[in-house]
């Protein structure tokens, strides 16, 4: 894994996301700008938010790339790599016992039982979460009344409530799978905070 995930390759990576995403989110801004114009009736110039004549249709693809394709795309990615990884641990457990003692063979296989066990549940908390907001933009690309001030506005706002819920529980969950889950994580989280916390007493 050393060898595969560098610092270099992390950090292009990160980047390579970085200009996808900017590239994927430009066109909704090209086609969206800023003007003045003088309203009679108040007397002053405001700004206000003006149109292109292809806006319609922009803002459908960049819609259904960014809420759909980039998102259902992510999910595929998460699924052939957890599976890709617990093939693989699935596979170095087998060699290891082969070469190695018992006791080492089974401290070995422990191990990666319990990291393919929480690469699955992380994973599948995340794609549990966020599958609902997915399935709703899959929806308001096919239904034009799913959206603000359409016929079923209210079915979306319960929909992107329960979503925006998913997602909190997504982001919050990790850490308990992790302190439950990972000995290592466990001992620096406790050793960490274990410390803040004496230190907030004793200057208290």
């Amino acid at each position: 894994i050393n060898r595969i995930v560098t610092p270099n390759r992390v950090s292009i990576t990160i980047v390579g996301f970085f200009v996808v995403l900017i590239f994927c989110a430009a066109p909704s801004y090209a086609v969206n700008r800023l003007e003045t114009v003088y309203l009679t009736a108040l007397n002053k110039t405001v700004l206000v938010l003006a149109h292109s004549p292809n806006h319609d249709l922009v803002e459908k693809v960049s819609f259904t790339v960014n809420n759909v394709l980039i998102p259902f795309a992510s999910f595929i990615v998460i699924i052939v790599c957890t599976v890709a990884l617990v093939i693989k641990l699935h596979e170095a457990s087998k060699w290891r016992s082969k070469s190695a003692n018992n006791v080492q063979s089974d401290t070995v296989t422990n191990r990666n039982h319990k990291v393919t066990k929480m690469v699955v549940m992380i994973s599948s908390l995340f794609i549990v979460c966020f599958t609902p907001v997915c399935i709703n933009f899959i929806a308001m690309t096919l239904e034009p009344e799913l959206s603000i001030g359409g016929r079923y506005m209210n079915v979306l706002i319960m929909i992107m409530g329960l979503g925006f819920v998913l997602e909190s529980i997504n982001s919050s969950m990790n850490i308990f799978i992790y302190y439950q889950m990972s000995s290592k994580f466990r001992a620096t989280f406790c050793q960490l905070f274990r410390r803040d916390f004496a230190k907030d007493i004793y200057f208290s």
